[in-house]
């Protein structure tokens, strides 16, 4: 079973992907599991277990009921370390700003950034953000769900801080095509002081849990 996302684009498809079987996939895309059913990848018997992802080619994934979203690369560019020009346009197009979305945050009329519709699998939240390229985010860590990162297209950097200043800065993790970083919060779901950099034209998908 397959399902457009509401944030699914003319120029990057998503999807929800039930894998109940066999399924064949073709075409460069990104897949990451949303349940506590793993997923197996059948050339090489590997296993994509819940949070976990993937950039995959002319794969087969089996599972007994694995729930997961899978957004197909484009064509257009080889290594997807850059967005292509006519994403970054339906984007402009189609999606809202973030500071059209949240005025209240100063810092973000100066951002080109970007966020897409929400759509929920097995109970978590996802949409996309984009960021225009050589764009420090917004140092923050108000958050009362869970969430993780899953880089689509470009390349980026999640951040950690001391406190809210950019001197303060003590980890780096680079966000590539395919990954998605390890949690931020602890067990009482709290953050510390983190931002989300952009190096290339980037789009990162979140995964939240309310």
């Amino acid at each position: 079973m397959k399902r457009d996302l509401n944030f699914s684009l003319d120029t990057l498809q998503a999807q929800e992907l039930l894998i109940d079987n066999q399924i064949d996939i073709a075409s460069p895309s990104l897949i990451i599991n949303l349940s506590k059913e793993p997923i197996y990848l059948l050339i090489d018997n590997s296993i994509i277990n819940q949070f976990e992802s993937r950039l995959l080619y002319n794969q087969t994934l089996l599972s007994r009921k694995a729930q997961a979203c899978i957004i197909k690369l484009p064509n257009e560019t080889k290594n997807w370390l850059d967005t292509p020009q006519m994403i970054c346009e339906e984007i402009q197009e189609k999606w809202q700003t973030a500071f059209n979305l949240y005025p209240h945050i100063g810092e973000l009329k100066k951002l080109g950034m970007y966020k897409s519709p929400k759509d929920i699998i097995n109970g978590f939240e996802l949409n996309l953000w984009f960021l225009k390229e050589k764009s420090p985010g917004r140092i923050h860590k108000e958050h009362s769900f869970t969430e993780v990162h899953l880089q689509v297209l470009g390349i980026g950097k999640m951040q950690k801080y001391l406190k809210q200043e950019r001197s303060s800065l003590y980890e780096t993790a680079f966000m590539t095509p395919g990954f998605t970083h390890y949690p931020f919060y602890d067990k009482h779901i709290q953050y510390p002081w983190h931002s989300y950099d952009a190096i290339t034209n980037c789009i990162w998908m979140t995964i939240e849990k309310h």
